[in-house]
């Protein structure tokens, strides 16, 4: 079927985060020496403890929120930070602080962190979305970031037709959970998949993620089986919208784990590349 609608995740997709981690890392610092009432001292102690810490354990460690695993926590640089501020927040707390609470805190340091430190677009980003709008098709960009920021980011990139690419952001990917209506397409995705190389399930049913892709197909006429979404991480971006039929591109590094490059490579309607150059080559001339 021909692909008439292309969503993209942002961070990692759109941009290249490699290039951010210390600005990102110090930005983080600063909001957890703000939220705690740390000195800078103290943030920095804790800071190398938690890479001390964390950086010790299995290459399939997650990220946990609302008491599941819901993505590797060495994927990209905000996930590896996101995993740093959640111990120091955990070990910082005056006592015991509960799941509900810690979440909220990392989610907050993140997005203020996040704001603080733009990551520069991919060379090629602002021409293949030029391209896929020139070809008629409808682009999305659905991001667990905020939508505010990421559309102050993509006015900077000087598009063409900036009003035809659509921001949905805080898209809760990371949130498992059924959506707030019943939907037989949702009902009939598992519970969870296994990928080889990961001694853990993948959860796949993110069902706030699933609203914001419901939405986007009610709003322009398409459909999971003609929608390419396009991320860097599998386990957040891709694996869910795959178990609804549409077809997925992951987006390499040279830090990408070995078992997303199988599990996407693995699926049905799965491809990726270093480029988003390569995406062109599927929606337009595949």
């Amino acid at each position: 079927m021909p692909l008439d609608c292309v969503v993209f995740d942002f961070d990692g997709t759109l941009t290249a985060p490699g290039e951010v981690l210390p600005a990102l890392q110090e930005a983080t610092r600063n909001q957890l020496a703000i939220r705690l009432a740390l000195s800078e001292e103290e943030v920095v102690r804790r800071w190398a403890d938690a890479v001390t810490v964390v950086g010790s354990t299995p290459m399939s460690e997650g990220w946990e929120y609302e008491g599941h695993v819901v993505a590797p926590i060495r994927a990209d640089p905000y996930l590896w930070t996101n995993a740093l501020t959640r111990h120091v927040v955990r070990t910082a707390a005056t006592s015991t602080l509960p799941a509900e609470a810690l979440d909220r805190e990392v989610v907050a340091v993140h997005r203020a962190a996040h704001e603080a430190t733009p990551a520069p677009f991919r060379p090629d980003a602002r021409r293949v979305i030029d391209s896929l709008v020139s070809e008629g098709k409808h682009v999305f960009v659905v991001s667990n970031s905020d939508g505010n920021t990421i559309g102050r980011r993509l006015d900077e990139l000087r598009l063409r037709a900036r009003d035809r690419v659509h921001v949905w952001g805080r898209a809760g990917k990371f949130v498992i959970c059924e959506p707030a209506c019943s939907s037989g397409s949702f009902d009939a995705i598992p519970k969870s998949m296994r990928v080889e190389g990961l001694d853990r399930p993948v959860f796949l049913r993110r069902g706030r993620y699933f609203e914001k892709l419901e939405a986007l197909w009610s709003r322009c006429g398409a459909s999971a089986s003609s929608t390419l979404v396009c991320g860097d991480i599998f386990e957040i971006d891709l694996a869910m919208p795959a178990a609804l039929g549409c077809a997925t591109h992951l987006l390499v590094r040279d830090d990408t784990l070995g078992y997303e490059r199988m599990a996407a490579a693995s699926l049905p309607r799965g491809g990726e590349s270093e480029s988003l150059e390569a995406l062109l080559d599927r929606v337009l001339r595949g």
